[in-house]
């Protein structure tokens, strides 16, 4: 499976309201992108950020107890 795809799969369990996500990979191997979501309304950059490293680091706790 494609990183990209395995990055989506996993960005979906957010619960994020329709979420849209736009991602490249560069030439070494790093992902960058975009998460474009009706959720993120009204926060700023740096809120939308840490609302999606909260929700990453709930996923990846539960995964490893």
């Amino acid at each position: 499976m494609d990183i990209r795809e395995e990055l989506k799969n996993t960005l979906f369990q957010l619960g994020l309201e329709n979420p849209q996500f736009e991602f490249e990979v560069t030439p070494t191997g790093k992902i960058g992108g975009f998460i474009i979501s009706q959720s993120f309304f009204g926060k700023t950059q740096i809120e939308r950020q840490n609302m999606i490293w909260d929700m990453l680091d709930r996923i990846f706790d539960t995964r490893n107890v």
